[in-house]
């Protein structure tokens, strides 16, 4: 066997060890995302193979870290809507699939304005529970950011992240948004900027949380038979994870991610 073949088998043999590995890689991460946090995996899975718990936003660490960058004003944006914002009316198991899938990509959307604005942001989801102690009870959960007025360089932009909240509610197509600038209550504000809802002196950043994934929830799920007020029960409200590692803590927070740190 010349030269020549020996470098030729040994490139055929170093490939297939290539593949074997990498198999083996995807079939351990396969087994991760399954365990973990599973809206989480199926909207942001393309870009990490995070596994950790989501945080409960009533946490004393999560209320510290989001009043730390909430202070200045913040906004609850989101870009999900219900079936028939796209035509979808029956909700068999399929369609319902298909929503969730269309909301997933407008979520990666909506992910990518945030950050091209330059706004420092948090995930959130708001977790509920359909036809709570019947036999075909589900958890469901509605996908949001918390999008803060701050920006990457450190200067806040109270009024500019407003203008953004409009934009927003007007692109996907939302009923409102819930906007709080600094020395005022959370608004609620129509499309049209007219105000729908203000809240009382003194609420609690997770009080109007809740209240927004609520309304979120309802809006969006009217067309989804048994999805009713009386129907549902809310959960609880989520932040994302925490990062696995300093590599992947490092990307989030320079792409405006603001999360909870495991050493906080």
């Amino acid at each position: 066997m010349d030269k020549k073949e020996i470098l030729h088998n040994m490139r055929i043999k170093r490939d297939e060890l290539h593949q074997i590995i990498m198999e083996s890689v995807k079939s351990v991460l396969g087994k991760q995302e399954r365990k973990g946090f599973a809206p989480y995996i199926e909207t942001y899975g393309s870009m990490t193979t995070n596994t950790s718990a989501p945080i409960p936003l009533n946490e004393t660490n999560a209320k510290r870290l989001l009043k730390r960058h909430s202070d200045n004003g913040y906004a609850l944006l989101s870009a999900c809507r219900g079936g028939d914002d796209f035509g979808i009316t029956e909700p068999t198991p399929d369609n319902i699939r298909k929503v969730n899938e269309i909301n997933n990509k407008r979520t990666l959307e909506l992910l990518k304005d945030i950050q091209e604005a330059g706004f420092t942001y948090t995930k959130g989801f708001g977790g509920y529970i359909e036809n709570k102690g019947k036999e075909n009870e589900v958890a469901v959960f509605e996908k949001s950011f918390i999008v803060y007025a701050e920006k990457r360089d450190g200067v806040s932009y109270p009024e500019e992240l407003y203008q953004f909240a409009i934009y927003v509610c007007r692109k996907y197509n939302q009923e409102g948004v819930c906007v709080k600038l600094p020395d005022t209550n959370p608004i609620y504000y129509k499309q049209d900027e007219s105000i729908d809802y203000e809240f009382k002196n003194g609420v609690s950043f997770n009080d109007a949380t809740q209240t927004y994934f609520t309304d979120l929830y309802r809006i969006n799920n009217v067309w989804r038979e048994g999805s009713k007020a009386t129907r549902f029960s809310l959960l609880e409200c989520y932040i994302a994870p925490s990062p696995q590692g300093y590599s992947e803590g490092h990307s989030r927070y320079m792409h405006g991610e603001r999360f909870l740190s495991k050493k906080i």
